[in-house]
């Protein structure tokens, strides 16, 4: 879709989107750095390998700062994804979320479904576990 028909499906013009896509990668790449740092310490930890820590913070969170921030400025140059991300953010704009008397209604839909499945199937299961009983008590 071209760039105006964007602004006018969503209300939003090209500066907007990048700052929310910039935005929206910035919060992944933290996330990541979080759980790779994380992962990365447990490994520190399991190998038993000396944490060294410059300016107050440990090398596992160096390293795994180094890796995201590199991605970071990748897809950050990198045209393709940038395209996708605004893509994305476009066609969510054009999204239509359901009200919350929707959400509510389709929550007790799915609550209802599950207990209903679940009874018969917890049935099935009694009905089995008395006949399987009867069987080995027979020696059939």
């Amino acid at each position: 879709m071209s760039t105006e028909a964007n602004k006018i499906a969503t209300g939003m013009s090209q500066n907007d989107t990048r700052r929310w896509v910039v935005f929206s990668q910035a919060v992944i790449a933290a996330a990541i750095w979080w759980a790779l740092g994380n992962a990365f310490t447990l490994v520190y930890r399991t190998a038993h390998i000396r944490q060294f820590e410059p300016f107050g913070v440990a090398d596992p969170q160096w390293i795994a700062f180094a890796l995201v921030g590199a991605g970071f400025i990748y897809t950050l140059r990198n045209v393709a994804a940038q395209e996708f991300a605004n893509d994305v953010l476009t066609e969510l704009r054009k999204v239509t979320w359901p009200t919350w008397k929707e959400t509510r209604q389709s929550t007790m839909v799915v609550i209802v479904t599950v207990f209903v499945v679940s009874m018969i199937l917890g049935g099935f299961d009694f009905m089995w576990a008395k006949l399987i009983k009867y069987l080995l008590a027979i020696g059939v």
